[in-house]
């Protein structure tokens, strides 16, 4: 499941991927491969098995922001939130000041149409945006990448080639 949309100058692209470590790998082979240009931004589901258990919550959050910090550098935003129908969710990346904004003591990706709005802020149709948050929901990780259309069409060739070997 894919989206390209254009917006003024940048490109948004964005792709679920069901298996952390695939995500990794191609985060990994695109910022190897690709101009330093693209933004890459990172929407995952923690495990529902943490929801209930305080401590394990906050360990859960920690190794998460240790392992995306080894991936993308000590100085990446990185955020959670809940959001009602989804559960805890996490965001990696620039885009993550955007779902974490503050709106009456609520983080916007939170409010229960927040996240399917900004999705859809990116330009994205309705029922793609609906597909990429029922695959969020059942643990994909969304990868949202920003950039020119020039780095796009790399991105998506690379894409393409890396998923016929993984």
């Amino acid at each position: 499941m894919k989206s390209i949309i254009k917006k003024k100058d940048s490109i948004f692209y964005i792709k679920a991927f069901e298996d952390l470590n695939q995500t990794e790998l191609i985060i990994r082979k695109i910022k190897d491969s690709i101009s330093n240009a693209i933004e890459i931004s990172v929407l995952g589901k923690m495990d529902e098995d943490e929801f209930n258990n305080k401590k394990r919550l906050v360990k859960k959050r920690r190794a998460l922001k240790s392992y995306w910090r080894s991936i993308f550098g000590k100085e990446t935003d990185i955020g959670f939130f809940f959001h009602q129908e989804i559960g805890n969710i996490y965001i990696i990346g620039p885009l993550a000041p955007m779902f974490l904004y503050d709106i009456s003591g609520k983080k916007l990706g939170a409010l229960s149409g927040g996240t399917y709005g900004i999705l859809r802020g990116f330009g994205i149709g309705p029922k793609a945006t609906m597909n990429f948050l029922d695959a969020l929901d059942k643990g994909s990780c969304l990868i949202i990448f920003k950039g020119a259309a020039k780095q796009m069409r790399q991105l998506e060739v690379l894409i393409r080639q890396l998923g016929k070997t993984a």
